[in-house]
């Protein structure tokens, strides 16, 4: 079965239980295994065998493994954190700065919250590393434009 989570910020703690299915009766506990976040951030893909455990997680080679395949692929929509906790996605069209509300299933659907259209053309952008309010845009014209996002209202542009 393939199971996807949406919205993870870093790699997630997977941890798998196996049961048998009885048409009667209760489900019986066959062993369970873990993959921790670091695992997954030295390999983000990991296809291969592993042992199940028994609910002390002691490994035990009589309870069987099992094969999995697991990726982890980050989450790659910019998103502003505002600090009342909200977070507005960042998309950049046809020279037009867009903020949306992160708050649909389907991205495309979200709401628009504000829209910019600079007097240059955006050759680049990105979310600054240092203070994620801002979005850092870079013009064919070599200059920088930085959108500071203070709340969803507030939103001022530093050249």
């Amino acid at each position: 079965e393939k199971f996807t989570f949406y919205g993870l910020r870093s790699p997630p703690h997977v941890q798998v239980k196996v049961f048998d299915h009885d048409l009667v009766g209760d489900h019986d506990f066959l062993g369970q295994l873990e993959i921790t976040h670091l695992q997954l951030a030295e390999q983000p893909e990991i296809d291969r065998w592993f042992d199940l455990c028994d609910e002390n997680d002691a490994v035990g080679h009589d309870l069987g493994q099992v094969r999995l395949k697991v990726s982890f692929i980050e989450d790659q929509v910019p998103r502003i954190n505002l600090s009342d906790g909200q977070r507005l996605f960042v998309t950049v069209e046809d020279n037009s700065v867009k903020l949306r509300k992160d708050d649909a299933v389907d991205l495309d659907a979200s709401q628009t919250v504000a829209s910019f259209h600079p007097n240059y053309q955006i050759s680049s952008w990105s979310i600054c590393p240092t203070d994620g309010r801002k979005v850092v845009l870079g013009t064919k014209e070599g200059k920088v434009i930085i959108l500071r996002v203070q709340d969803k209202e507030n939103y001022i542009f530093e050249k």
